[in-house]
């Protein structure tokens, strides 16, 4: 006579077993679905503040050709304060980074920004804040700016 595990054993052991994995598969999943919805969640919240942002240039952008320095003033265009605000200059060959110039501002409010060390062959000076989805950024060419010795 041969020996094994009997029918009703074997039944109750592979239902257990499949109960012990869909535990641990129920867990996981649990576990990822919060993470991914609180990362998403967080991502759509910056995303709508983001959506009330706005920055400009204010008036005249004044560059010293003597002095090597580019100024002006940027204006808050949106409703939400911006933080972070850089500044980049865009030569032919290369950029310089001017990061953090400002560090709040507030809406509707304009700042007043002075770069220096701005050679004379730059084509594009644009502005960035710690908005980027949507990106909440201004350009201006070197042909909108004041030149002044």
């Amino acid at each position: 006579m041969r020996k094994g595990i009997s029918p009703l054993i074997a039944e109750v052991l592979l239902i257990g077993f499949t109960v012990a994995v869909a535990s641990l598969v129920i867990l996981w999943a649990t576990g990822f679905t919060r993470t991914t919805t609180s990362k998403i969640g967080s991502q759509a919240e910056i995303q709508a503040v983001c959506m009330n942002a706005g920055i400009d240039f204010f008036g005249t952008v004044i560059y010293n050709t003597s002095s090597q320095i580019l100024s002006g003033y940027v204006k808050n265009t949106g409703n939400v304060p911006l933080g972070n605000i850089s500044f980049q200059v865009i030569y032919s060959t290369s950029i310089s980074n001017f990061p953090n110039q400002i560090s709040e501002l507030l809406p509707q409010n304009i700042q007043y920004f002075s770069l220096s060390g701005i050679t004379p062959n730059f084509n594009t000076l644009y502005v960035s804040t710690n908005c980027t989805n949507p990106p909440a950024t201004a350009k201006i060419d070197y042909n909108q700016i004041n030149v002044v010795s």
